[in-house]
């Protein structure tokens, strides 16, 4: 919770940064000397579909790679558990990354707590 405010959310509370479902979500995270430095949560959502929530990487640890290798291998991962399409909320700043992972916009764009954003999802190729 700590690092999802402090990348995601700087200006809110640390509850902000809590969303239904936590409780049953899978949390991953990348760390370096002991301090965790990248994270996600996956939600399953339906059978086969599962959403990718509160992607967050320290500010001096971007660009890095490291985030790249952390949502490359959740989704490999839950591939191999059955997953079929990987859907997220992008800000709209991010979405060349996304894309570059295999995710294409798939709404329109539409704004959440101020900012910018466009659903995208990966359909895992059978």
């Amino acid at each position: 919770m700590p690092l999802r405010q402090q990348v995601l959310w700087p200006d809110k509370p640390l509850a902000f940064s809590a969303v239904p479902g936590d409780d049953a979500a899978l949390h991953f995270g990348v760390y370096h000397t002991g301090e965790l430095i990248c994270c996600l949560s996956a939600f399953a959502l339906a059978e086969g579909l599962w959403q990718i929530r509160k992607f967050a990487t320290v500010a001096e640890w971007q660009r890095k790679g490291f985030g790249t290798i952390l949502l490359a291998t959740v989704i490999k991962q839950l591939e191999q558990q059955g997953a079929l399409r990987f859907e997220l909320d992008a800000r709209q700043t991010a979405c060349e990354f996304y894309e570059k992972l295999g995710f294409a916009p798939c709404s329109a764009p539409f704004e959440k707590s101020g900012l910018p954003y466009i659903r995208m999802a990966r359909q895992v190729l059978t």
